[in-house]
């Protein structure tokens, strides 16, 4: 815990910041789990990543709930650890959108976000994959229609 970078985590580690606030929402501090999970911007990818899985939406409050969820989901071991390097790809690229809004002023909807993760995602199953040769096309529909 605390490991994330946060403006909440780095305030506390003795950095001085302008703001704690949010640069995606401004609504409230920013804390890992707030700015990965909770944040209205973070929900709407992650609802949009588990609508594309075709997996219902849970109501995570924590970056660990996403995982730990990733890793009980499903019975095939394959989907599940696939599910889980997805949901690892999402809190990575949420995470590189709210430093491209902090750091360069620039804002990233939503929609790019989920189309970074599909093709990140992607590209870290193909070459991962024992057999190779993923369809993109299918993964773009569904990524677990390529297996």
């Amino acid at each position: 815990m605390g490991r994330i970078p946060s403006a909440v985590a780095l305030t506390n580690s003795g950095v001085s910041l302008s703001s704690k606030t949010c640069c995606q929402c401004s609504t409230t501090d920013e804390t890992g789990n707030h700015a990965l999970v909770q944040c209205p911007f973070a929900k709407t990818v992650l609802e949009w990543i588990f609508k594309w899985c075709n997996i219902p939406m849970q109501n995570f409050q924590t970056v660990h709930d996403v995982l730990d969820y990733a890793s009980r989901w499903g019975n095939c071991t394959k989907k599940k650890k696939m599910l889980h390097g997805i949901c690892y790809g999402t809190i990575w690229s949420i995470w590189k959108a709210k430093n491209e809004s902090l750091f360069n002023k620039k804002m990233v909807c939503a929609t790019k976000v989920v189309d970074i993760i599909k093709a990140t995602t992607f590209l870290w199953s193909n070459h991962r994959s024992k057999e190779g040769g993923l369809n993109c096309t299918n993964w773009n529909f569904n990524p677990f229609c390529s297996m």
